[in-house]
């Protein structure tokens, strides 16, 4: 066993000096990343920037293998913008991971500008003997959008939505499997709540629905034919829509593209009471909350535990 790593060992050395021979780069001194040989390679990759929002993206390093992970001593991913003037390059995020422990390190960039562009590259360090040398990524780009742009858009994807509130809200009802649908009216604190719920999902709170009415910008409107508010994040970017889905009520549905109706946590109604407190809304009028009948069908919007 000794032996065959030794001899694995032996030939990456090989290899590795081999491909030092033929850079262009003839001057590599030890500790000096400015003279250091790079190379492009497969052992690293930078994955396309997603989640991109007028002051946020998300970009990702990934690590070839785990024989990889433990051959170089270091990591590096620099993102930068460059003044269209002057040239001069300003980081704004140049993070090295010593001991990385995963194939895949995931950067989540916060504080940007929107209309942007930002360039980012990921290095890979190694020594042969005296000589330090970089493994480089080719620069990837990404440009952030405006905010007014980003309103533009629609809908943020995703199962769950950081609209910067301090909870991560469901881009569904509860039930739905798209944000325009509302497909179960539901009691307050009705088992089928529960169990759909389950343990990742609970109700929120009137602190966090009024969160969304004082940090987001509130806008009716039409989303796959269904009528409801869109509501973004001035904080994200991000944005979903809660349909006006209506009120179940006597045997009787109505309201639907007039007016919304979402249960808030309830958990510590009294056991006597016959009506708990919920979220209303309709064109023009987005922050009221009124108590209902317990088994009034009203819409669920849950948020991640």
């Amino acid at each position: 066993m000794n032996k065959r790593f030794f001899s694995a060992s032996r030939l990456m050395g090989a290899m590795l000096c081999l491909m030092l021979a033929l850079t262009a780069f003839t001057s590599c001194r030890e500790d000096d990343d400015k003279d250091a040989a790079r190379f492009t390679s497969g052992v690293i990759s930078m994955s396309p920037a997603t989640d991109i929002t007028h002051n946020s993206a998300v970009i990702v390093l990934n690590i070839a293998s785990g024989e990889v992970l433990n051959m170089y001593e270091k990591y590096n991913v620099r993102v930068w913008t460059v003044d269209e003037e002057t040239k001069e390059e300003t980081n704004v995020y140049n993070e090295t991971f010593t001991s990385p422990k995963e194939l895949v390190q995931k950067i989540e960039l916060a504080d940007l500008l929107p209309q942007t562009t930002y360039n980012y590259q990921a290095t890979a360090y190694t020594t042969i003997g005296t000589q330090t040398v970089e493994y480089r990524t080719a620069i990837a780009t990404f440009t952030t959008p405006s905010l007014e742009a980003e309103e533009e858009e629609g809908i943020s994807e995703g199962e769950f939505i950081d609209l910067g509130t301090g909870v991560e809200w469901a881009s569904c009802n509860l039930g739905a499997t798209s944000p325009e649908q509302n497909p179960n009216f539901y009691a307050c604190n009705d088992d089928a709540v529960k169990a759909e719920l389950g343990t990742t999902l609970r109700l929120p709170t009137e602190d966090e629905i009024m969160a969304l009415v004082d940090k987001c910008k509130w806008t009716w409107y039409e989303h796959n034919g269904v009528w409801g508010y869109r509501v973004a994040s001035t904080i994200t970017g991000k944005s979903i829509f809660l349909p006006a889905a209506g009120i179940y009520a006597a045997g009787v549905a109505s309201g639907a593209g007039v007016q919304g109706y979402y249960w808030i946590d309830n958990a510590g109604l009294d056991e006597n009471a016959t009506t708990a407190r919920a979220f209303n809304f309709t064109q023009g009028w987005n922050n009221v909350f009124n108590s209902y009948p317990l088994y009034s069908g009203l819409s669920v919007r849950p948020v991640k535990k």
